[in-house]
């Protein structure tokens, strides 16, 4: 294992162990070291034996030997560079002929291309990174290049490399190493073009952890993506986060030669869960290489955290598709997350963006007073920058009450960004609560969609407390429950242990909601409680939740 990558030009070792350099003369001895126990002096040997059959048979012979397949002896190769610095044999990357050698730089950032063309008569050693034709993977290159009759003979055999070895980044550092990852593909399609490129970064052999390439064309339609591969032949405008998050237009719209960062929700293939991805993003020579790695992000349970994540996604997004594209997502019901959605003010001082009250779009919050007397649209329009906390009550499209609102709200471009999320009222009591979860639960489903939604519905991140959401076909079966027990029952089995036929009831339920009281099994205590349920009758669909107390005898 070399102990560092060389930067700068490579300091050059001549060596005696197998050929003496005499002029312009080699000689070779006659018998082969052990290339297993002594891969340096059978690298040795293998120039020597391309040197003197250059000799033996001239320049365009060799040329063509050591452009065949024939040439190849495990892991040893010869390439040749010619008086210009241009490679003209190279048997295992044929994409690197008539490409300038001085142009090679490792991921480190090492020139090894220019170490290698300071090639002596003497010959020398260059280490470096380096894919291996082999395998397909990123390992430390030892090559020897002796100069013989103009041109530059050279070989080299490859090691496996740690993290962090030799100015690789450690995956500690994951901005770093995913930059070097993106690198590592870019350098794989300069060497071998864009077919095999393709193939190698749309096979699980390229992902590395959560770490793996996505390339698409000119056009922005992508060509690799071996964590989601259905995204493939996907336009990135129509790849999506959660809640039709335009993460691909936000990507395409990011991505400069130069490269650049940009972060959004995504799913991560390795754990099925949507988290916060930093990916870092490459157009070259009209396509785009990228990679990037996931964080959980802030999590609900610290609504705070989650509000100021929510807005400065939102603003991440405007900083990368404009003004008109992100004021239209925002203004979707698609983009609505439970309590969260984006509220969006101009430099008029006028609301232009709230999906849950399209009815203020165009009025100023100035002038806004709370139902307690507070005036807290100055507040809002005062944001700084650095953002501010407003609370004010507010009223809640989910549930239809006034409730207590956290806003934060950041000033950015002349507008003003916020959001927040909602406290149940101080007089709120378990039937409203109940209603709202429900109002909710809807609001979600039409948002989402069906299957998204009840999935959602099953799950135990559904359940808050003794509120849960149920939900039955227009048959009465039950399609969505987090106790899977229950997936299943029809209404002819909705009577409780007093007799009641609270399936009959749940027939009658309309849009507008119904009450309906009955003996059940508490999921918390695992005991038949008298359960009060509120029911509405949904795009063909019932949902429901409700509370328990104790049944009095």
């Amino acid at each position: 294992m070399i102990s560092r990558i060389q930067r700068g030009i490579a300091v050059f070792i001549a060596t005696a162990a197998l050929m003496v350099a005499v002029g312009c003369s080699v000689q070779v001895v006659e018998t082969p070291p052990d290339p297993a126990t002594a891969p340096a002096a059978y690298t040795q040997y293998v120039v020597a034996n391309a040197i003197d059959y250059y000799k033996a048979n001239g320049r365009e012979a060799t040329v063509e030997f050591y452009n065949s397949s024939e040439s190849v002896d495990g892991e040893w190769y010869v390439f040749i560079i010619d008086e210009n610095d241009i490679f003209i044999a190279h048997p295992t990357i044929p994409g690197r002929l008539g490409t300038d050698i001085n142009d090679r730089v490792d991921i480190t950032g090492f020139n090894h291309g220019a170490a290698l063309a300071a090639a002596t008569e003497a010959g020398g050693w260059v280490d470096y990174l380096h894919r291996n034709p082999a395998n397909g993977e990123l390992q430390a290159k030892h090559s020897w290049v002796v100069r013989y009759g103009g041109l530059i003979f050279g070989s080299g055999w490859y090691e496996v490399i740690t993290e962090g070895h030799a100015g690789l980044p450690d995956k500690s550092d994951p901005a770093a190493y995913t930059q070097a990852f993106v690198e590592q593909a870019l350098e794989f399609y300069r060497a071998e073009g864009l077919d095999a490129t393709i193939a190698y970064y749309n096979s699980a052999a390229s992902v590395d952890g959560a770490w793996y390439v996505f390339i698409t064309d000119e056009n922005d339609v992508m060509l690799a993506h071996a964590g989601v591969p259905e995204n493939v032949g996907q336009p990135l405008a129509d790849i999506l986060g959660p809640g039709g998050y335009p993460a691909g237009a936000q990507v395409a719209a990011a991505a400069t030669a130069e490269g650049a960062w940009t972060d959004y929700t995504y799913i991560n293939p390795a754990t099925g869960a949507f988290e916060s991805k930093h990916t870092w993003v490459v157009r070259h020579d009209g396509r785009i290489f990228a990679s990037g790695w996931y964080e959980e992000g802030a999590s609900k349970a610290d609504p705070a955290a989650y509000t100021q994540a929510f807005v400065a996604q939102a603003m991440r997004l405007y900083d990368a598709i404009g003004r008109e594209a992100t004021f239209a997502y925002y203004n979707t019901l698609e983009s609505v997350d439970d309590d969260w959605y984006v509220f969006i003010i101009d430099e008029n001082e006028n609301t232009v963006v709230n999906a849950n009250r399209p009815e203020i779009l165009g009025t100023s919050p100035k002038t806004r007073v709370d139902v307690r007397g507070k005036a807290y649209g100055e507040e809002l329009i005062a944001a700084t920058a650095d953002g501010v906390w407003v609370d004010y009550y507010f009223l809640n499209p989910a549930t239809g009450y006034e409730e207590l609102k956290h806003a934060w709200a950041v000033k950015h471009d002349g507008l003003i960004f916020g959001s927040g999320w909602y406290e149940r009222a101080e007089a709120e009591d378990d039937a409203t609560y109940t209603q709202s979860f429900v109002h909710r639960a809807i609001q979600r489903y039409d948002a989402q969609g069906r299957e998204v939604a009840l999935a959602f519905f099953s799950s135990p991140e559904s359940v808050q407390g003794p509120w849960y959401v149920f939900v039955l076909d227009e048959n009465q079966v039950t399609i969505s429950h987090p106790n899977p027990e229950h997936i299943g029952r029809t209404r002819e089995q909705r009577i409780d242990k007093r007799d009641y036929d609270y399936g009959a009831e749940f027939l009658t339920a309309t849009e507008e909601g119904k009450w309906i009281s009955y003996v059940f099994l508490d999921l918390d205590t695992n005991q038949e409680r008298l359960k009060h349920t509120w029911l509405i009758k949904h795009d063909g669909l019932y949902f429901g939740s409700g509370w328990y107390e104790d049944v009095k005898e």
